[in-house]
């Protein structure tokens, strides 16, 4: 089978799940990774043979996806602020909206020295601090040891140092256990209300870990009320507190940061014009 008749039948099985549009997406991802010819290669070589080693590889991918299996872990990696992550089911499929997050950190606080992600999950917030604030010493805490294991291989495979900490967001003596003072905390903790599973694609449900994405309807602000309380400890007297929240919990989630003491509270939209992310800080108001 040539590169045209592998793209052909790819986007054939894929089109019914997924429409043409993303069909013809993923097509090009799977031959780019199990070929290594890129779009541009594909369509200049389209006689090209595959072999059949790599065409079994090829089918195998092609029915994860038919079972909505996610492509990011069907290959095993995903890019992210244009740095290159490994994942498994362990954890999150990192989402545009967090990459804003990255970056309106990134640039409010270029000279940060001490930085920490709680929630890390793969790492790739933290990863990218350490990436693209020069100089950054950071730290992220996760209770998954199975996905520290995932961010210490990308800290790796990027370049960076990200200093691991596997214990739980949500332990009230984590601020004693991490003893650093913060120039920055950021966070993308469990925001999703059980109650919103209905309205979720089976990729998310049947593939990515739970214990990332949801939080009890009768208590949505569990995971802020633990950060907000351990950056009143842990955040240095200039530092900011980031957070990416519930499009449904802007109003509470700047309401929460005036009952812990903070002050020059952001609430931000997303490029979808949903409330998205805050930041704040906690020392003397300028």
């Amino acid at each position: 089978m040539n590169i045209k008749d592998v793209r052909n039948y790819i986007i054939e099985q894929l089109v019914p799940v997924v429409g043409q549009r993303e069909a013809e997406t993923m097509t090009f991802w799977l031959i780019e990774h199990f070929t290594s010819f890129s779009r541009l290669d594909a369509s200049l070589h389209p006689q090209e043979t595959v072999s059949e080693a790599v065409l079994e590889e090829l089918y195998r991918a092609v029915d994860q996806l038919r079972e909505h299996k996610p492509i990011q872990y069907v290959l095993g990696k995903t890019v992210f602020c244009d740095l290159t992550f490994d994942l498994n089911p362990s954890v999150l499929i990192p989402r545009p909206e967090t990459e804003e997050l990255v970056r309106w950190v990134v640039q409010e606080n270029p000279q940060a020295k001490y930085i920490v992600d709680l929630c890390s999950g793969s790492g790739c917030i933290a990863v990218c601090l350490a990436k693209y604030i020069p100089n950054s010493v950071v730290y992220a805490v996760d209770i998954s040891s199975s996905a520290m294991s995932v961010l210490d291989r990308n800290a790796r495979n990027n370049k960076t140092i990200v200093h691991a900490v596997t214990d739980d967001v949500l332990n009230p003596n984590l601020a004693d256990e991490v003893n650093q003072q913060f120039d920055v905390i950021v966070c993308n903790p469990p925001y999703v209300r059980q109650s919103e599973k209905a309205a979720m694609h089976p990729r998310v449900l049947n593939y990515e870990p739970p214990q990332a994405l949801f939080v009890e309807d009768n208590d949505p602000l569990l995971f802020y009320r633990a950060v907000f309380a351990f950056g009143r400890k842990r955040l240095s007297a200039n530092g900011k507190l980031y957070v990416e929240i519930n499009e449904a919990f802007g109003t509470e989630i700047v309401s929460l940061f005036r009952q812990y003491g903070y002050h020059s509270i952001c609430l931000r939209k997303d490029i979808h014009e949903k409330d998205r992310m805050a930041c704040a800080a906690i020392g003397l108001s300028k």
